[in-house]
């Protein structure tokens, strides 16, 4: 099969499982192209500049800050989640810091989290004493007070 009939058909196929809707979008946008008079490359530039979208750094920051420790997650978990939404907001040498002052802010550990704020470290160094203090293998029991909420205590 010669290339152009290969590029004729990847340009059907892929224009066709746009869907009905973004075919339209796709037409008002560019309504001088023509599908078979444009190249596969072109087509493909086309459809980035009509379906392309920045991200919006501020929602991803947001997203960040916002971010608390949920239940059952656990600290290294949570801090591999705060590492992974800092990677889209664009910090620079701000990263590892903000990331662990989030991280102290919202963790569930009041104890962990007072010990932090007593003496400022690393971001590295609250990475490994949160690691040694999950390994610690310190007991964990479910408390129901009276309101009948559980909450989990470490003792």
């Amino acid at each position: 099969m010669p290339r152009e009939e290969a590029d004729g058909q990847v340009k059907s196929l892929l224009y066709m499982m746009l869907g009905s809707e973004a075919r339209r979008h796709f037409q008002f946008r560019l309504p001088h192209v023509r599908i078979v008079d444009t190249s596969l490359a072109e087509l493909w530039m086309n459809l980035d500049n009509v379906f392309h979208r920045e991200r919006n750094i501020s929602v991803d920051r947001v997203a960040l800050i916002s971010r608390r420790q949920r239940e059952g997650e656990s600290l290294e978990q949570f801090h591999a989640v705060l590492t992974g939404l800092a990677a889209k907001c664009q910090l620079a040498q701000l990263e590892d810091e903000l990331v662990r002052d989030i991280f102290i802010a919202n963790i569930r550990e009041p104890e962990l989290q007072r010990r932090f704020y007593k003496k400022l470290r690393a971001p590295d160094e609250v990475l490994k004493e949160v690691q040694a203090f999950e390994r610690s293998g310190r007991p964990v029991e479910t408390k129901i007070p009276e309101g009948g909420k559980r909450y989990i205590s470490l003792s």
